[in-house]
């Protein structure tokens, strides 16, 4: 096979290695986020434990010191992510687990609700949109 327009030659071998080289460079760099209560539209009664993670970071306990790469999860109660670069609010709506914790214990009036994950450093910075992920959950 050859790479038409390009005064460059290329077998068909050296053409999938090139891809796949591409594509599995460009896969280490995503962050993958994890949220978990079962599923998404999830039925529940309050209190509920919900389950979150992150992938290419480091869960850290929250410190007045700055670590790239390291940060600690929130949850947002009927609320959207947090834009990089805010501090997230400490308030009824904004469940830090500043601990280094992986899940947690909500509890949520009946109806319907979202809660955004959503991983900021160690001073409570958001990561952004990137860094956040959004489920609904409906609370008898």
């Amino acid at each position: 096979m050859e790479c038409i327009g390009s005064n460059q030659r290329y077998d068909t071998h050296t053409l999938s290695v090139l891809f796949f080289s591409f594509f599995f460079f460009f896969l280490l760099q995503l962050t993958f986020f994890v949220f978990s209560v079962q599923q998404n539209n999830a039925t529940v009664t309050s209190p509920f434990t919900a389950r979150f993670g992150v992938k290419g970071y480091e869960v850290v306990p929250a410190s007045t010191e700055f670590e790239e790469g390291t940060g600690h999860h929130h949850v947002i109660i009927d609320g959207d992510y947090m834009e990089r670069g805010t501090v997230i609010p400490a308030d009824a709506t904004h469940l830090h687990y500043g601990k280094a914790q992986k899940e947690g214990e909500i509890t949520l009036e009946p109806g319907t609700h979202t809660l955004t994950l959503q991983f900021a450093n160690g001073k409570h910075v958001s990561y952004g949109k990137k860094f956040a992920s959004t489920i609904t959950v409906v609370v008898e």
